[in-house]
């Protein structure tokens, strides 16, 4: 299987799980299960605005800046993150174990809606980068459906 099929099977796998629920929570939840099962994702979050602030809102912790997430517009991932300049906790990745760190923006129509994250215990590959990249507008689609679904109920 050639890595763009492969990565077409992880975004379509994840996308099935993605469109089986309006409820934000389980939506959440299932965005982090994905990461981790699809991706291999050691560790897993989603931040999403609550007004200008960005909040955790699934997955674990992780000991990223949030200063740094809220601005991004493009995708982010550091090889060896507890080296990088802009991590302020290295302590954090080096005790985790982490070789890697993705953070992709949620956009929305133009509006950043949040950032969805992921580390990994080694080098992530071209087709796991690829794959959460073709992921991410997906996941925003689903936030603001979400969204909209809590808001008229």
């Amino acid at each position: 299987m050639r890595a763009s099929e492969y990565s077409l099977d992880v975004v379509d796998a994840i996308a099935r799980r993605l469109v089986s629920t309006l409820d934000l929570e389980e939506l959440l939840a299932a965005f982090v299960a994905s990461m981790k099962r699809e991706l291999g994702a050691a560790h897993a979050a989603i931040w999403l605005f609550d007004g200008d602030a960005l909040r955790l809102r699934g997955g674990t912790p992780i000991a990223a800046p949030v200063a740094l997430l809220a601005e991004l517009s493009s995708p982010l991932v550091l090889h060896d993150p507890g080296k990088d300049h802009r991590i302020v906790d290295h302590a954090w990745f080096e005790a985790e174990g982490v070789a890697a760190f993705a953070a992709y923006p949620l956009i929305f129509d133009g509006t950043a809606l949040g950032v969805i994250a992921m580390c990994t215990g080694h080098p992530i590959t071209a087709e796991a980068t690829y794959a959460l990249a073709r992921f991410a507008p997906w996941a925003a689609i689903a936030v603001r459906n979400a969204q909209r679904f809590t808001s008229a109920s």
